[in-house]
């Protein structure tokens, strides 16, 4: 589920997922979105991968920057 394409971890009234969101739209980069506060399997998935905060980018299960996608 979340190791293809393009995925975005992301949270409510966050202001940096926010802007990536928008900066994905704005390159017409197609994207899943997943809240880890509402997705019990999303947030394990983005913790087992190290990570802590928000937003996460992820392309086919990978970490990657928005220069990547």
């Amino acid at each position: 589920m979340f190791t293809e394409g393009v995925v975005v971890f992301s949270g409510k009234d966050c202001p940096a997922c926010k802007t990536l969101k928008e900066t994905l739209d704005i390159k017409g980069i197609e994207y899943k979105e997943y809240d880890i506060w509402g997705n019990a399997d999303a947030l394990r998935f983005m913790m087992g991968k190290g990570y802590r905060s928000i937003p996460q980018l992820f392309k086919d299960g990978n970490k990657v920057e928005v220069s990547d996608v």
